[in-house]
Parts: structure tokens; sequence; C-alpha cells
């Protein structure tokens, strides 16, 4: 059980191979995207939603997706840095690509929770690109919370 639900935890599998859109639907509640923005996202969950029908689910999957942030000042370069680095294993043009797709100012956070729910993203879970506490307040805002 979840914490403080009566529900089961789910099982969510990510990924961005045909082999996991199968594994999502074969064992899981739905799929996860990470670090990618709407376009690509909606591409992936068209895929998702295929596996989990050729899977003979029913309804439809749990469609999530994780999404990378950084606001206030100098957020670029935080951005850059931290994500960069983190997906340097992936070679310089995935990394780069992840990076850029970063909302780096309250618009582009905006901007994203429109066009992640008008796509059919169940969850969208904005990941800091920073450790400073204070880009919790600057989401939030960003947010209109």
């Amino acid at each position: 059980m979840g914490p403080g639900t009566d529900s089961p935890p789910r099982l969510i599998v990510g990924g961005s191979v045909e082999a996991s859109f199968a594994r999502a639907a074969k064992f899981g509640d739905g799929w996860i995207a990470g670090g990618a923005p709407p376009e690509q996202f909606a591409e992936m969950a068209t895929q998702a939603r295929a596996a989990w029908s050729a899977a003979g689910r029913d309804g439809e999957p749990r469609l999530m997706c994780l999404a990378y942030f950084a606001l206030g000042d100098g957020a670029e370069e935080i951005a850059n840095a931290y994500l960069t680095d983190y997906y340097a294993w992936l070679g310089e043009e995935i990394a780069g690509y992840i990076t850029g797709s970063a909302a780096k100012d309250a618009e582009t956070v905006k901007e994203y929770l429109t066009a992640f729910e008008s796509v059919g993203c169940d969850e969208l879970i904005l990941c800091p690109s920073s450790s400073d506490p204070a880009q919790v307040e600057l989401l939030a805002d960003a947010a209109g919370i």
C-alpha cells in the first residue's frame, strides 16, 4: 500500500525505445519519459498507448514525464552545468538536448504545464537542476501556486 492511501503502489516503467513500451505494458501500471519536452513526450506516449493495446491491457496506461528546471539568477548556467555533467555519459549531443529542454524561466514552466497536460501527461515531475531550496519557491511562483 502506498503511504497514506488505500491503493497499492504503482509500477511505472521508463524508457524511450520499443522494448521499454512493451515492458511498461506487460509489467507496469504506466510509463514515464525522462527529460523530454512536450512534443517528444507526445510521440512516445502514442507508442506507450499502442503497446498497451497490443498487450491486451484494459483501460489506459498512466503516462508521466520528468522535466528539468532551473529558475532565478543564473538559471541557464545552473541548468547547463548540472545537466551537462549528469548526462555526460550519454554523449555531448544527447546531454545537450536534455539540457536544452530544461525550463529556465517562469514562462517556460507555465508553457510546460499547459503543453504536457494537453498531450495527455497524467503527472509531470519537475526536477530542479540546483540543490538550492529556493528553487521550490521559485517553481511555485512560476506555476502560480
